[in-house]
């Protein structure tokens, strides 16, 4: 399978541009339904007005004109049931003429401003190498919530008469924090206010106001957060954006509505910030689902020992379900120093080399004695150990195990090289060997969680050569093993920072060595390394040991055991004392 197949749907240019051109239209079509749909062009004298419709304050040159006929307290030209008048029709042809019909140049111009800023937002993910918030789901569950966002505003507008400010312009920035993080939660509101203030017809000015709010929002939400933490979050944001608007009417004649009133601004900043924390909180859980985020209730189960593959693998490779515990305690620790989701790095680790149930004696970790690799070719060593991660794939969805935790299946190899058995080829044949020949099939990381995963299992697996080692000798062991991964690009796409690698490789080394310390010697145990080694069982010995004698502990009344019998039931003084003698 190729790299490009690898790619996520929005990480391939061509495919993500036809996307944001098909949403760039769809959310034109909301923006001008009301003059797709009945433009006030068409209204008739002496009939009830459809919609509402108010002044604008988006141009520089009719905000006077603005001020002057519509003063704060009243922008609405016509409200939604209200019998028209010439008048009316007057108003409403002088200050929104771009609403009488529908103008395809206008039309075409707006849905180029929506279309550049999806795909400047696709460029930010790219940039910062978010694969994983560019799969197709992750994206496409965000642009349907900036699409229901921003049809909740249309309808708001159209047939309420409350402020502009009520537009649940905050729905996408609460409900995704936790999912996409503070960083891209903060690109993500700069572009729901960028879509939706063409429509809700706010100023240079009033910008501030949406944006201000919805970042502190943003600042307060965690990736843990739930719906209790989003409304309070709203709350903060709220109450900060009120403040904000405060001071902006105090210093910049923007004509807001500062009374304590339904229609005004500080009541509606305050129930669109409010709405949108507990629509969030409503939406979190589905929305979460369609994103691919696991919810917590899931994640505990898959947390638990006796899940049914668990078991297995514990039955069928029971060295590869140590492994997998000893890699999920070390990248639990090293999830928790960085920041990332630690639970989920922990399941991930449970269920990573769940494939190896299928061929578990190829792997070292679960052989006694022979090896089978020492039979066969170094190509077809390779396929055998390439194919745990198919195989476990095909294991896992068998039993829907959640697509976040296959990810770890996938990318803890990711597209690196088996050099073993390349090295071995090429010892035998004499020529180097093609690297796609040896090469695992997977997918580099694409998040922080799955590449703590793949620099942990191959840290646990080299520390097993360890003994005692000093300091010096575990620092050279992290140094190696992370250069290496990054010389080859294996953590390109994985989100990891300059930081979060530094915090790595300290925890790292702080983790063995406090694996790799140092015990007391006691005596008996310096005594009973200077005896000689057994050399035969003797027949006396033998048939102690066949009796039970020599393996059972035995009563204080009964007889006591023969003399042959005594060194393997003396305990460790009483050794060293016969020694001595």
């Amino acid at each position: 399978m190729s790299q490009a197949h690898h790619k996520p749907f929005f990480a391939r240019i061509w495919p993500a541009s036809l996307a944001n051109l098909v949403f760039a239209g769809l959310l034109a079509v909301i923006s001008f339904s009301d003059v797709l749909i009945a433009p006030y062009g068409e209204w008739v004298v002496g009939q009830p007005a459809p919609r509402t419709y108010r002044a604008p304050a988006t141009h520089p040159s009719i905000e006077s004109e603005i001020e002057r006929a519509y003063p704060a307290p009243r922008r609405i030209i016509v409200r939604r049931g209200q019998t028209i008048n010439e008048a009316d029709l007057e108003d409403l042809g002088r200050l929104v003429p771009e609403r009488k019909q529908f103008d395809p140049r206008l039309g075409g111009g707006v849905l180029i401003f929506f279309f550049l800023a999806l795909t400047f937002f696709n460029l930010v993910l790219r940039r910062y190498r978010r694969l994983l918030l560019l799969r197709l789901r992750s994206v496409v569950s965000m642009y349907l919530a900036l699409a229901l966002s921003l049809l909740a505003a249309r309808l708001l507008l159209d047939y309420t008469s409350l402020s502009m400010f009520a537009a649940p312009i905050f729905i996408c920035a609460i409900l995704f924090t936790p999912l996409i993080g503070q960083n891209m939660a903060f690109i993500l509101h700069l572009l729901a206010v960028a879509l939706m203030a063409p429509m809700i017809g706010i100023n240079r000015g009033m910008v501030l106001i949406p944006l201000v709010s919805g970042w502190i929002a943003i600042l307060l939400l965690g990736r843990k957060s739930g719906p209790m933490r989003m409304l309070l979050a709203a709350f903060c944001g709220s109450a900060i954006g009120e403040l904000f608007l405060a001071g902006l009417s105090l210093f910049t004649p923007l004509g807001l509505d500062l009374s304590i009133k339904i229609g005004g601004d500080v009541v509606g900043l305050a129930g669109g910030v409010m709405a949108s924390g507990l629509a969030a909180g409503i939406l979190s859980y589905p929305v979460a689902f369609m994103f691919g985020h696991i919810s917590p209730s899931r994640l505990r189960k898959l947390l638990v020992l006796d899940h049914p593959l668990l078991k297995d693998l514990a039955e069928k490779a029971p060295g590869t379900f140590q492994h997998s515990l000893a890699v999920a305690n070390m990248a639990e620790k090293i999830a928790d120093d960085i920041g990332a989701d630690s639970d989920l790095v922990r399941a991930g680790a449970y269920f990573h080399d769940i494939g190896k149930i299928q061929l578990p004696t190829y792997f070292i970790e679960n052989q006694q004695g022979e090896n089978p690799h020492d039979k066969i070719p170094p190509l077809e060593s390779a396929s055998k150990l390439r194919s745990h991660t198919e195989a476990g794939v095909t294991i896992a969805r068998g039993a829907n195990v959640p697509e976040r935790i296959i990810d770890f299946i996938i990318e803890h190899h990711g597209r690196s090289t088996m050099e073993y058995f390349m090295d071995k080829a090429y010892k035998t044949d004499g020529k180097v060997p093609a690297v796609s020949d040896y090469s695992y099939n997977g997918r580099n990381p694409t998040s922080r969680e799955t590449a703590i995963l793949m620099i942990v299992d191959s840290m646990e697996a080299a520390s097993r050569t360890l003994k005692e080692p000093a300091q010096a000798e575990i620092e050279n062991l992290v140094r190696r093993i992370l250069f290496f991964k990054l010389l080859h690009g294996y953590l390109d796409d994985s989100g990891l920072t300059t930081g979060d690698l530094k915090q790595i490789g300290i925890s790292l080394v702080k983790f063995l060595q406090a694996q790799f310390h140092v015990r007391v010697v006691y005596p008996w145990q310096k005594q009973e390394n200077q005896r000689p080694p057994l050399q035969v069982m003797t027949d006396t010995h033998a048939g102690a040991w066949a009796d039970g004698s020599a393996r059972v502990a035995q009563p204080v009344e009964q007889p006591a055991a023969p003399v042959a019998a005594a060194p393997a039931t003396a305990a460790p003084d009483e050794r060293s004392r016969s020694k001595s003698e």
